[in-house]
């Protein structure tokens, strides 16, 4: 099943701003990569993404996101809202402030309204012998009725369609 965290975490793939590495430890705060080289500050309003947890158990950190308030080159420090603590060996992936994880949100939001979901209502409605007329029940009244199923037999798990 989709997530917000796999949607976000593929929308910046997508749009080519997603750095996955390795962390080297961390607190609920921080996230250390010794290995980064880019300057103080340079993710400072980005998103880190916790993708797997080292110990292979799909276990806290792994799933979780957090907005970067600060980036030290000095140790590779990011230091970010409250998280459960990253370990080494940990993979994650990060984005600069170019696109931040609001207005990822956003966009994946603004995306899912465009497509209909249908709704199903499986309100039933008792037959009785020799009557030609019913009344719908007050839950599909004023709906769009798409389809009416008949029960063909005692099996209630193949209604078919009225011809």
């Amino acid at each position: 099943m989709a997530t917000m965290f796999n949607a976000t975490l593929q929308l910046a793939n997508k749009l080519g701003v997603l750095r996955v590495s390795t962390a080297t430890g961390g607190t609920t705060t921080t996230l250390l990569d010794t290995k980064r080289t880019e300057g103080d500050d340079a993710f400072n309003g980005g998103t880190i993404w916790l993708i797997t947890d080292a110990g292979g158990a799909s276990a806290a950190p792994e799933g979780e996101w957090a907005t970067v308030s600060d980036f030290a080159n000095t140790g590779g420090v990011f230091t970010v809202s409250t998280m459960t603590a990253p370990a080494s060996g940990d993979t994650y992936g990060c984005a600069t402030a170019r696109y931040p994880l609001d207005v990822l949100k956003t966009a994946i939001n603004n995306e899912l309204i465009k497509y209909k979901i249908p709704r199903y209502d499986r309100t039933s409605l008792d037959i009785v012998a020799n009557q030609s007329e019913y009344t719908l029940p007050a839950g599909i009244r004023g709906e769009k009725l798409v389809n009416v199923y008949e029960e063909k037999d005692t099996d209630t798990s193949d209604s078919q369609p009225v011809k």
